[in-house]
């Protein structure tokens, strides 16, 4: 039996400069697997904590070292000679942490663990990633790959970007179809997008955010992004992508009040802002539109819109089993966002997922902002038969890793 015999952490940077997780675990067989884990920096209230050296937001506060330490010690002696079955490894991982958040270990130590530990035992199995996942999930062997809808973030604003845009991303969503029709036709969409901003706004007017897309400099009007985006899909790229909107609308939320420049809205005003925005662009998704506490007021934008637009949850329910069953049994969203990092191990991402599935809720497999080189979201979105997987724009070292990787895996099945 093939069991774990050592366990390596070493601190490297995410695509934003900061501090990250990467773990590289061996077994007795001398396999290896490596893992890096992202983190987020639009971060909902209720997603578990990360292990960090201090708590403030300066460079030194946000290394990894304490992390680092304790997979090196704590946790590489507590699984040594330990089974290489990677539910039982989770599931021992939430012991030895022992809180609801994770903040004894930290969700990143957790991760880096559970995820180089799944990856191993497909690697031992001689099986891609994608395929072990999807036996573990529906008990059954794939058959045919159902390739995703992309979620591509083309525009940031937000938190994302230095840009006086409120609203978080601008996506441009694709059809169900292989890697080789979506993914050069994202990228060559971005490339137009570049030339269309410069045409309307100067050549002065572009910067890149945390996600790769374009930033638009003292542009404020949420809208004009939509205007842009629109003008160009009635052109070449018409009926290959749709429109969708990511608001983080916690972002901008406080006193009660959505506020977008000096506009004030009262959620009921809001909900009717969303609609008409939603009809106006023809959209496709509408990612966390309201904040992040507000379950009634998701379910009544979802009622309205549930038959033409997509209500998605990612601050709302942050992968936690429970607060998808509240979004469930409030009838909140129709969509469901999975990212590893909210919750901690793949166990709980693969049981979360199961839960929205038995519900009839899409589910859409997601990046972070701060990503690194690691590749496994797009085996996780292939082995769920996801309906939606976001990563990004389709420039930057680490979102073209998962873009390429889609690509990789389309030859190795022809």
């Amino acid at each position: 039996m093939a069991k774990i015999i050592d366990l390596k952490a070493l601190e490297i940077l995410d695509s934003r400069g900061l501090p990250s997780l990467e773990v590289i675990i061996t077994d007795n067989f001398f396999h290896q697997a490596k893992s890096s884990v992202p983190a987020g920096k639009s971060r909902g209230r209720f997603e578990a904590q990360e292990k960090r050296d201090g708590q403030g937001k300066n460079f030194q506060s946000q290394r990894v070292l304490k992390a680092v330490k304790i997979i090196n010690g704590f946790v590489n002696s507590r699984l040594k000679n330990f089974p290489l079955q990677p539910q039982k490894i989770d599931e021992f991982l939430i012991e030895l942490d022992g809180t609801k958040n994770k903040s004894h270990l930290g969700a990143n130590v957790i991760l880096a663990v559970s995820l180089a530990a799944w990856r191993l035992k497909a690697l031992a199995q001689k099986r891609e990633l994608y395929q072990y996942l999807h036996q573990v999930f529906f008990k059954k062997e794939l058959k045919k790959i159902i390739w995703p809808r992309l979620f591509i973030n083309v525009i940031n604003g937000g938190i994302h970007s230095a840009s006086d845009l409120s609203f978080q991303e601008y996506q441009i969503i694709s059809l169900p179809q292989s890697p080789q029709k979506t993914v050069f036709a994202a990228a060559e969409f971005y490339q137009e997008l570049k030339k269309e901003v410069f045409k309307e706004l100067g050549k002065n007017s572009l910067n890149v955010g945390d996600e790769g897309g374009l930033v638009l400099i003292n542009v404020s009007d949420n809208e004009k992004p939509l205007k842009i985006l629109q003008k160009i899909l009635k052109g070449k790229f018409k009926n290959q992508f749709f429109l969708g909107l990511d608001l983080a609308a916690s972002q901008f939320f406080s006193k009660n009040f959505y506020q977008l420049g000096d506009k004030k809205f009262k959620t009921s005003q809001w909900i009717n802002y969303l609609k008409n925005l939603s009809q106006k662009y023809h959209l496709f998704s509408l990612e966390d539109p309201l904040e992040e506490n507000d379950f009634l007021g998701f379910s009544q934008l979802n009622h309205f819109l549930k038959s033409k637009t997509l209500i998605i949850g990612d601050d709302l329910t942050v992968t936690n089993y429970f607060r998808v069953q509240k979004a469930i049994v409030e009838k909140s969203i129709s969509t469901l966002l999975l990212k590893p990092n909210q919750i901690g191990t793949i166990s709980e991402v693969l049981k979360v997922a199961d839960l929205a599935k038995k519900n009839n809720l899409a589910l859409i497999v997601s990046h972070r902002s701060g990503e690194t080189n690691d590749d496994f979201i797009v085996d996780l979105a292939l082995g769920l038969e996801a309906f939606g997987l976001k990563i990004g724009a389709p420039v930057r070292g680490e979102r073209l890793a998962k873009y390429n990787r889609l690509l990789e895996i389309q030859k190795e099945i022809n």
